[in-house]
């Protein structure tokens, strides 16, 4: 038998480790070896323990005279909520431990197949409104001018961004009506009509995907103005957001190829 089980670290009982267990000082071991594993302290079907000093002992004799070692070589078993696992596995991991909330209705908007990673990391953090806006940075208690950097004629906020703005509302419109999709200022309503499941499934991935590529562009312009002091048209940014789904088409034309046709043929009909 090859016995891999460390008496006083591994987690062979129900009581964790050992040492910590029986509250021992760190060179107090019972006169058990450091090194011991548990079938050291066992020979000719018995136990060989120390006399019981502690009730933390008496509890430990009492699980352990439970317990019979047989021939078969040792193996580890990961628990994890009490089901028993031969085989280590970081997703069944990771989802032990992942907090499990509520699939929210916008998920599959926010991290569509085929996205633009980047894209949807902002998007996400937009539908969060956790966004460093100028009415969160007042919030925050950041003394800082509220206005829009784009437009300069209302308080920037998330809301007045995508799309009240008379800027970003110029670039959406362009872009939602090259899209087939009906533009409208309100962000309630535009994140709505990305989660419309009456359009075809590639009206709907153009849809989303120029959505959140204009907010990215419209994001970084607004950046761009803050920190240095450079500005463009609301034509330069729409040709941006152009050439970024003509380039995203053509991506996925090798794995998606009826996709990316009928995406194609939506973006230049």
């Amino acid at each position: 038998m090859e016995d891999l089980h460390d008496f006083w670290s591994d987690n062979w009982s129900p009581y964790g480790n050992i040492a910590d267990f029986l509250h021992l000082p760190s060179n107090g071991r019972l006169g058990i070896s450091r090194s011991a594993t548990i079938s050291d302290l066992y020979s000719n079907g018995a136990w060989n323990l120390p006399a019981d000093r502690s009730e933390e002992q008496v509890l430990l004799h009492i699980y352990m005279s439970s317990i019979t070692l047989n021939q078969e070589e040792d193996q580890y078993d990961w628990v994890i909520n009490n089901n028993s696992y031969i085989a280590y596995s970081t997703g069944t991991v990771y989802a032990a431990l992942k907090h499990h909330n509520p699939i929210v209705t916008w998920a599959d908007t926010v991290w569509l197949s085929k996205d633009i990673p980047k894209h949807s990391f902002l998007t996400w953090l937009f539908v969060l409104n956790r966004c460093s806006t100028r009415d969160r940075l007042l919030n925050w208690g950041v003394l800082t001018d509220p206005m829009c950097l784009l437009c300069n004629l209302a308080p920037e906020t998330r809301d007045h961004l995508f799309f009240a703005c008379d800027y970003s509302r110029r670039i959406w419109t362009s872009i939602a009506t090259r899209c087939g999709i009906t533009p409208s200022p309100s962000w309630d309503q535009n994140l709505l009509d990305m989660q419309s499941t009456l359009k075809p499934r590639h009206i709907r991935y153009l849809g989303t995907l120029s959505w959140q590529c204009s907010m990215y562009l419209i994001w970084t312009e607004r950046n761009n103005r803050l920190h240095r002091q450079v500005f463009r048209p609301p034509d330069s940014i729409i040709s941006s957001i152009e050439a970024t789904i003509r380039a995203k088409i053509s991506a996925i034309r090798h794995t998606s190829s009826r996709l990316a046709f009928s995406v194609f043929s939506a973006w230049n009909a």
